[in-house]
């Protein structure tokens, strides 16, 4: 019985990560979904294919806001066309 009780009052150190999608690391940061995966694609955030699925653990974000990788990179920014920009430049 008592290793029952143990079993339900510490859940959480036997369970895994819980998993991410990238659109919740999106949602998370702020930034584009389509960054996310670009960032996967490009080996610099780790995650896991889980059939047509990827998917992303805590550790995962944690080591790649820790890393060389997140610093100096920045969101794909909107390009004006440049038409336009000579419209808006006057």
């Amino acid at each position: 019985m008592a290793d029952i009780v143990s079993r339900l009052i510490t859940p959480a150190a036997a369970a895994p990560d819980a998993l991410l999608s990238p659109e919740d690391l999106a949602k998370r940061w702020s930034v584009p979904e389509t960054w996310i995966r670009e960032q996967w694609r490009a080996g610099r955030l780790h995650g896991q294919r889980l059939g047509r699925y990827v998917r992303h653990t805590e550790a995962d974000a944690a080591a790649f806001l820790a890393s060389d990788h997140a610093k100096g990179l920045t969101a794909p920014v909107r390009l004006i066309h440049p038409r336009r920009a000579a419209i808006h430049n006057g």
